[in-house]
Order: C-alpha cells, then structure tokens, then sequence
C-alpha cells in the first residue's frame, strides 16, 4: 500500500492543468533517461509498459535474476503530477493528456459513417492509468469459453482464477458499510497480498442506490460483478484513496532492483529475427526523424502493447498475412494470416435524460458551481470522501440475454442468430483461416448466450442515474491493420459495429430494459424525464437508428486482434501465448482474448499479466 507525500497535496490544484514530465529522484530505480544507460543485451524486452506488460516484467525481476528492459512510448509519471492528474479519481478527465491522440477509426456503416476515436492509453501504466478503475472479473462461463476456443484448460475458470486473484489486495468495507450498500462479494474470488489494492468508495450519490435498489425491485439478483447487479470494485488504495495502477504496484517495487529498467518516451518500430526465426532484439526511436537504436534480447521478446498496437507491430515486423505483407514492401518473416483480424470493442449507447436532484445530489453541481467544486477537492484532500472518490459511478449490473428480454423476442433473437449465415457479416477478403476460427467462435459463443453462462450486456449508471447500454458479448468483428511499412503511420482501425444483426437486437432491448429500471418506485421519486431518443420512440427500427445516429463504437476496451487459439482457426499465438512461426516472442496483453471480456477488461488483462509470467517462468499455480 501506497502513501501519498504530503507535499503533492498541497501542489496538486495548481498542477492539475499543467502539462505533466517525469521527476527523476523522486523514486529510487532503474528509470532509463537516455538511450546510453541501456545495458547491451538483455534477457527479455518487454515492447509496452501498461497493465500486462509491467506484471511480466515485475515478476520475472522478482522471482529470477534474468535482466529485463521495459520500452513505453509514453511518459513516466511521478510526484505531484501524478497526484494531480492520474491518482485523484475525481480529477479522472485530467489523465486524458496521456492517451494516443490523433487515431481515428475508418467510417462505420452501422453507425451511420461516423468515426470514432481510437482510446489507448500511452504512459507508464497504460490503460489502468487512464481507465474508470473499474475491476470487474467475468463470469466463469467466460473463461470457459476461453478454454473452448484455445483447446487449453488453462484459460478455465478453474485453472485462470488463481491469476485473476493474484494481482489483487482486496479490502472489504466494514460491516456495517456492506450491509448498508447490500454489496456481495465471494472471499473466496478476492484476492489477498497482490499489487493492486481493490476496495469500495466511500462514497454513493442517494440515486445510484436506488438505481441499485430499482434493479432489486425488477427481480436482478446481487452477484459478485459478472451476471446481476452489484456494486463495482474498484482499482483504489483504501487508505487515502487514490488510484491503484500498474505503474505503482508493479513497476515501483521492481525499480529497485538491479535488473529491471524501464525506457519511456521511446517507441519499438520492428521486431527483429535472424535466419531461423529468432527473435534477436527491437529497434526503437524516441519519435518520427529520430535516430532508430536496437537493443538485443538474449531469450524473449514479449509484446505487450496491447489490440491497437500488438498487431500494427507485428505486421510492420513481417508477422501477418503473406499477401499483406507483399502489398507494402515489408519482408515476410511468418505468414500468419490472423493478425490484426477478431477485433472487438463494447459499444455504448448513452441516453439523454433529466432528473430533479437537489444541489448535493447533483453530479453536475460539481461542474457549474466552483465554489461547491472547491468544498468538494477540500473534503477530497483532507478526509478522503466525498463525490471526488469516484470516476464515473460505483454501481451496475450484467445481463445474459434472457434476463432482460420476455420470451418471445429472447427466442427470436436466439433463432435469427442461429439461423444467419455466420459468415454473412464477415469483410469480403477475411483469410480462409480467420473465417473458419469465427464459425467456431460464433457456435460457442450462441451455445454460451443461449445457456445463460455469460452476459451480453451491462447497464452502468452513471452519476446521475442515466444507464449507459453496453454491448459486452458483440458478434461483429472488425479488424486492425496498417497501410504503409512506416511505424510512424497510425494504424487502420475499422470497428465494423453492428455489422451483425444480433449485436443490433440486443442493444435496441437492452434500450427498452434500461427505460424499464427508470421507471421502478425507487426512481420516480427523482421525476426521470426521457430528452433522447424520446419516450415515443418505441420500436425497433427507430430505436436502431437512435443508436447508430449517436452509439459510442468503443468504450476504450479493445479485444482480440492476436487471438489465441490454433493456428488453422485464425489464433495468432498458442494457449502459452508464443506466436506462431517465429521462436522467443509472446504476445502478453488483451490483443490475445478470444471473444471479448465485460462488462471490463482491467481483472482480467491483469489476469493475463501474471498468466503470461508464470508461462515464462515455468510455474503453473
């Protein structure tokens, strides 16, 4: 556990808005400030230091004396800017400066040829620095899926729980705080001892309990946050509460030893092989017309740079399909056609509703009213309480799709998918192989919705009391790829959201579901009041159109474009996360999900963290 100094406090409101550098001697360790202190070889590079790629490097460094160097192409963040900007929860928007900008995603039919941003998190840290601090484990059913997919019964819930325990220090509330909440949660799926601390706010505005108290009243039963309503863990060290991330509970232990560095601000533009195949080392550049270095790796390269990125490394590095690769000029190393195919993201539909709120109740006081706002950062500051201890909400629930459908249209929806040809909505010029993987995981998937194992959607309340709709189990697959040779080019990204008609049905009942919550007794009390898309509009052809005119096609949770699996059914690595092809390279990071995880991924790329790890180092729990 963590303690925050208290001279960031004091420096933190001024910062906030400041733009934020790395402040070298704050904290001990082995943070690289030129490329002149690399050691000539190391035993492992790890290419990205966010979630997945700082739980590998920590525990190889912990538990060998192998050396290992990690390359992040964003900042490192210490002292009081990073009190001001990533560990404050209320001060969530203000970590937004540490995302990749300028990535947009090619036109998308099914949202009316809109775009979208393409969110990645590009700091020390990565995605658990920028994110909602959401910790949501999936339903065993998920894993199990996994395991389907791969043909590996180390993906099962059963052999994948202790992983997904092991990064975490779970801190229950007291008593009496659980018992007021009505949380539930099962000790014997918590971690203990991790890294990563995982607690409650303290914190709820009146409306998200009885969002909570409304979804009771429909018959939702309370689960630990996989299939039913629950209040969220939550990434946060319970003491001062600030965010609990990678960068602090896996790279500041590790920065101390002698065989751990870290490399930020530096980009890995190719992966690099010799005659046989081998992995022999990186190259990387601070940025576009800098000077391109190579560092050696003497045993594995491990890819860590998570769905938008792991692909467009590899393919720029000779790792894809053949006929691509021979398109841009770029020497093929290995013909793996299922690089950068089976992408997922959770798409999100936002309704536009008002509600009477009193001035406390109302999240958007916060905004409008700097004097409340200050009362507010104060009781942050100095108590730890108070609406700044969280991001955008503390309760939600998950759904498999008989829960929030009546029967007939759950049949409907069920009959029509099991009927569509399953390739119908696949692009044209997918390879042979990814196809054949996609029918396979379309069949498990529909067996999996129509057995009730795993949730199709999640309704998130806000901090007012408006439910987002996300769409956590899409059958629409998009893909990630690249058009040029250069690693400086962004790469193409192409959501495809809806371009199956199921995901379409689920979304426009889940609308109808989450109007339902609105309307239970403990909610009318706050007078709800539907702006968008209207009360009126009611059924499913203007309803669809609401969505696509509006519906988010990301909710920065990107899946699936390095699959694991078999090689003939599109995978990209096997179930030990080694690509296929080429000798001493894994991919480690979220890119290697089959089908994606909900309602968030953070438990579970964390999962695939120490999974990954332990593979390297030869340890099976």
């Amino acid at each position: 556990m963590r303690f925050i100094n208290s001279t960031y406090v004091a420096l933190a409101i001024s910062l906030a808005t400041q733009s934020v550098v790395a402040l070298p001697g704050i904290f001990p360790g082995k943070v690289l400030q030129s490329r002149d202190e690399l050691l000539p070889e190391y035993d492992y590079v790890v290419v990205g230091g966010g979630m997945a790629g700082l739980v590998v490097a920590g525990r190889i460094t912990e538990k060998s004396q192998k050396t290992v160097l990690v390359i992040e192409a964003g900042p490192l963040v210490d002292g009081p800017a990073e009190y001001a900007t990533l560990l404050q929860p209320g001060q969530w928007t203000a970590a937004f400066q540490y995302l990749w900008f300028g990535i947009n995603s090619e036109p998308n039919k099914g949202l009316n040829n809109r775009t979208d941003a393409v969110l990645n998190g590009k700091v020390v840290g990565g995605g658990s620095a920028v994110n909602g601090l959401n910790y949501n484990k999936d339903s065993a059913g998920q894993y199990d899926l996994w395991a389907t997919l791969t043909g590996s019964s180390k993906w099962g819930w059963d052999k994948f729980l202790p992983y997904l325990k092991k990064p975490e220090d779970f801190h229950p509330p007291t008593p009496e705080y659980k018992e007021e909440l009505g949380a539930t949660y099962d000790l014997s799926e918590k971690g203990q001892g991790g890294p990563i601390d995982t607690t409650y706010p303290p914190f709820r505005y009146p409306q998200t309990q009885a969002y909570f108290e409304a979804l009771g009243a429909m018959g939702v039963p309370k689960t630990n946050g996989s299939i039913g309503r629950f209040w969220i863990p939550t990434a946060l060290n319970p003491t001062d509460m600030t965010r609990s991330y990678s960068k602090i509970g896996y790279h500041e232990p590790a920065s101390s030893r002698p065989n751990y560095h870290l490399l930020p601000g530096n980009q890995v533009t190719k992966i690099l092989f010799d005659s046989n195949k081998r992995v022999t080392g990186v190259q990387y550049a601070s940025g576009p017309g800098e000077t391109t270095y190579t560092v050696k790796a003497k045993k594995e390269v491990v890819l860590s740079a998570g769905a938008v990125f792991s692909p467009k490394i590899l393919l720029q590095s000779g790792i894809g399909e053949k006929k691509k690769l021979q398109s841009l000029n770029i020497p093929v190393v290995a013909d793996i056609p299922g690089v950068g195919w089976n992408f997922q993201d959770h798409t999100r539909f936002d309704f536009k509703f008002s509600f009477t709120f009193n001035r406390t109740n109302d999240p958007l006081e916060l905004q409008r009213n700097q004097t409340y706002y200050n009362e507010m950062q104060a009781l942050y500051l100095n108590n730890q309480t108070g609406p700044l201890t969280l991001t955008v909400g503390n309760a939600g629930c998950a759904l498999d799709l008989k829960s929030f459908t009546n029967t007939s249209t759950y049949t409907s929806i069920l009959a029509s998918a099991l009927a569509t040809n399953p390739i119908a909505a696949l692009p044209s010029n997918i390879p042979a192989t990814v196809k054949a993987g996609y029918i396979k995981q379309r069949i498990a998937l529909l067996a999996s919705i129509k057995a009730s194992k795993i949730p199709v959607a999640s309704f998130l309340s806000f901090l007012d009391f408006t439910p987002a709709v996300v769409l956590t189990k899409p059958l629409s697959r998009g893909f990630v790829t690249v058009n040029s040779a250069s690693p400086w080019d962004f790469p193409i990204v192409d959501y495809r959201t809806h371009s199956d008609p199921f995901d379409m049905a689920v979304v426009t009942n889940g609308i109808r579901y989450a109007r339902r919550i609105l309307q239970t007794p403990p909610v009318v009390p706050y007078n709800p009041q539907e702006i968008f898309p209207g009360a009126e509009v009611t059924d499913d052809s203007s309803l669809a159109e609401a969505v696509r005119s509006t519906a988010l096609a990301t909710f920065g949770h990107p899946f699936g474009t390095c699959k694991m699996g078999k090689l003939q059914e599109g995978a990209v690595v096997d179930a030990e996360l080694k690509v296929y092809g080429v000798k001493g390279l894994r991919v480690i990071d979220a890119s290697i999900i089959p089908v994606a995880t909900g309602p968030g991924p953070m438990a579970s790329v964390y999962g695939i963290g120490e999974r990954g790890a332990a593979f390297i180092l030869g340890e099976d729990l």
